[in-house]
């Protein structure tokens, strides 16, 4: 499934500008979010797909606001 990188850092709540992820590939970046990072693989226009969610603390919980976040994102139709 993929998301606009825009979604993607609003659902992580993400600061700052994103890092390239090079050990992931080299359209791979990271997003560093409030409680977790996102490493996601640009597929063009905006559009990416989610590699990996990292918690920050480990807390299984935070990947899954994340998802929650993210999918709320898409449904209010600002992932289009």
């Amino acid at each position: 499934m993929e998301f606009l990188y825009t979604s993607i850092h609003a659902a992580a709540l993400g600061q700052g500008y994103h890092d390239q992820a090079s050990e992931y590939g080299s359209r791979a970046s990271r997003v560093k979010g409030q409680d977790v990072d996102v490493v996601y693989w640009d597929v063009g226009n905006g559009w990416s797909g989610i590699i990996s969610v990292i918690p920050h603390n480990g807390n299984e919980s935070q990947i899954v606001a994340f998802w929650h976040r993210l999918l709320d994102i898409v449904d209010a139709g600002e992932d289009e």
